[in-house]
């Protein structure tokens, strides 16, 4: 999904960037437990993307894109190291 976004954004930039994180990615949500990585790879959680795509909704997608790797970011980290205080 994310290898296909990244390419169809005819991003050069972007689609490196991605190939350069995506191993470190899917393996900091597969440590982060089964449980974690199905929730943070669900088809419910990325349809917000392919709605606002078809909408050309640009400041709903980027909006929508800060939450979604921000909630993701906090549930792998509360999945990883579940005793650290998190701010927020």
């Amino acid at each position: 999904f994310h290898r296909l976004l990244c390419s169809s954004s005819g991003n050069d930039t972007l689609q490196e960037a991605w190939m350069h994180i995506a191993g470190l990615t899917r393996l900091s949500i597969t440590a982060a437990g089964p449980e974690t990585a199905m929730r943070n790879m669900s088809a419910e959680r990325h349809r917000p993307i392919i709605e606002l795509l078809e909408n050309a909704d640009a400041p709903g997608l980027a909006e929508f894109l800060r939450a979604h790797m921000a909630h993701a970011v906090e549930r792998i980290e509360a999945a990883l190291a579940p005793d650290i205080p998190r701010a927020g």
